[in-house]
């Protein structure tokens, strides 16, 4: 992997951002802080009332309805940021555990959030069961916690040495 970072460090892209192209690093992760935001607001309010603690007028489908599209949108926000942060300094990411980290914890979030949205299509009263309760409470808080520590992952990348 350091070799391949070495090789992302070395080529005209990641020199230009390294060099000239120094303002857009800032740039670049405020707007994938923003995207983090979003992607965790969103998740907070559907898990919040897979938890039972607000919107309970609504279904969970259609808190999910309302919220999802949120997420789905600011993904490949954070994704072409990330990429383009990895670009810009790819040896002190690609060769930091935290980084691998935080990819295997979204991974994870993936597997989640997408297994949540299957079942709200295919069985919308799965979530409004009584005796799945313990279930479904268990789901957002593993889903809270994992997405807390994406967002740790991220943050120790600048912290722990490559």
């Amino acid at each position: 992997m350091l070799t391949f970072a070495e090789w992302i460090a070395g080529t005209a892209t990641s020199q230009w951002l390294q060099v000239e192209g120094w303002f857009l690093i800032p740039a670049l992760q405020s707007i994938h802080i923003l995207a983090i935001a979003v992607v965790l607001s969103s998740l907070l309010m559907l898990n919040t009332r897979l938890l039972g603690l607000s919107s309970s007028g609504l279904t969970v489908p259609q808190v999910a309805h309302r919220y999802l599209p949120w997420l789905w949108w600011g993904l490949p926000v954070l994704a072409v940021t990330g990429i383009g942060l990895i670009v810009a300094e790819p040896v002190r990411s690609l060769w930091n555990v935290a980084f691998w980290v935080k990819m295997a914890l979204l991974a994870v979030a993936l597997v989640l959030t997408l297994g949540f949205q299957g079942y709200a299509r295919r069985d919308p009263q799965f979530w409004e069961n009584a005796g799945n309760r313990t279930r479904i409470r268990a789901y957002a808080l593993l889903s809270l916690v994992v997405w807390a520590g994406i967002v740790f992952g991220g943050r120790w990348i600048g912290y722990m040495n490559a």
